[in-house]
């Protein structure tokens, strides 16, 4: 006769709850993602920088702006949008995909828009925020990368961690001649 093993159903990912170490790091990269996301919204209201034209022999610089002028406010939004994501992203598995993804999309839509209004210019940027709103969506896309690395890893080694330290029970096993 043909035994089959007893299986057990394996732990739905959802169902996890992170501890210690583990919650920890996740809950605190969230927080940092946030804190980035927020700096990328004041840094890149407040960045200004000018452009002259490449095309010229006599280059004039124009007067300071921002990118958001120029953009219809595209550099504030993917930020925003992490922000709110990040909110609902504190409950649990797989919530926190959602900012980490956005917050890669955040640098491709910055790129793209610095790309489509100075591709052909010189610029320079007026004051350090330039620079520290690159460097802040720059590390916001880092940080959302190692997030979503995180609420991949972290359930699942949490579901071996389980799985390993269930009790074993024996079963009956039904011997007929």
């Amino acid at each position: 006769m043909h035994t089959h093993p007893v299986t057990t159903k394996r732990r739905q990912l959802r169902d996890i709850e992170l501890t210690g170490a583990s919650r920890s790091l996740r809950h605190g990269s969230l927080y940092v993602v946030i804190a980035l996301a927020a700096t990328n919204v004041v840094l890149y209201l407040l960045e200004r920088h000018r452009g002259a034209s490449s095309f010229s022999d006599n280059l004039h610089w124009g007067d300071p702006h921002s990118l958001i002028g120029e953009t219809y406010c595209l550099p504030v939004l993917g930020p925003l949008l992490v922000l709110i994501a990040a909110g609902w992203a504190r409950r649990g598995f797989p919530r926190a995909l959602l900012p980490a993804v956005l917050a890669g999309a955040n640098l491709i839509v910055v790129i793209g828009c610095w790309l489509a209004t100075h591709l052909f210019d010189m610029t320079e940027g007026t004051s350090p925020l330039t620079t520290l709103a690159t460097l802040a969506t720059l590390a916001l896309a880092v940080t959302g990368l190692w997030l979503a690395v995180l609420e991949i890893v972290l359930p699942i080694r949490a579901r071996a961690r389980l799985e390993r330290d269930d009790p074993v029970f024996p079963t009956a096993r039904v011997v007929s001649e």
